[in-house]
């Protein structure tokens, strides 16, 4: 079933300008989970591109936020470098997270962008997390 849902009303839109925005999750509880966990969204991504840090520096990052038995948060960047879509429109992303089962963790998407171009940004939509149990 559907462990975490972000809804296509909750559009979430990181556009231009010098910021540095992030989405965190509720906690997601996966103690109960033994099997598959998978990820996918919709979006549309525009950056301009790792290149010299100076000039041009944009990145898109997913993160998995680990909670330890200890309540530690060990965190893990499970995406970054995502390319470009290639459509106008949003595209569908997918990825596995198996390797999660068993654990709490919370879901980051950070989008950073020096706002050098005003036509960059991140549009995330429909976002779930779902497990086979």
């Amino acid at each position: 079933g559907n462990t975490w849902y972000a809804g296509k009303s909750e559009t979430l839109n990181y556009k231009g300008g010098v910021s540095d925005s992030e989405l965190v999750s509720q906690e997601i509880d996966l103690r109960l989970v033994s099997g598959s966990v998978s990820l996918s969204f919709q979006h549309f991504l525009q950056m301009l591109g790792l290149g010299d840090m100076n000039l041009h520096y944009d990145a898109a990052e997913i993160i998995v936020k680990e909670l330890t038995e200890s309540e530690q948060v060990n965190s893990h960047i499970i995406a970054e470098n995502l390319p470009n879509t290639q459509v106008l429109g949003l595209e569908e992303y997918s990825l596995d997270l198996s390797r999660y089962a068993g654990k709490r963790v919370f879901l980051s998407f950070r989008f950073f962008t020096n706002g050098s171009s005003s036509g960059i940004g991140w549009i995330l939509r429909d976002i779930q997390l779902k497990t086979d149990h």
